[in-house]
């Protein structure tokens, strides 16, 4: 599942505001800035967390999880 710091790096590489992820997610500005302030897995539903992440991967956004080689992550699509 995605992190909060996830989701702020992807909406850096995407130059997205919270404003613009609210808007392609349905979600209010503040539940996001809630969200991206979580250090682990964001505080909500788990909908809510999904349709967060379906809307960073449709915009070509790939999620890395933490695993042995190094921490959790975001990257381009190639």
């Amino acid at each position: 599942m995605i992190t909060g710091p996830q989701i702020r790096a992807a909406r850096g590489l995407l130059r997205w505001s919270l404003e613009q992820l609210a808007s392609e997610t349905g979600l209010s500005r503040n539940a996001l800035q809630k969200i991206e302030a979580a250090n682990g897995i964001p505080p909500g539903r788990a909908v809510t967390i999904a349709t967060i992440e379906a809307t960073i991967k449709r915009a070509g956004i790939v999620i890395i999880e933490a695993d042995a080689e190094g921490g959790s992550g975001v990257r381009f699509q190639k």
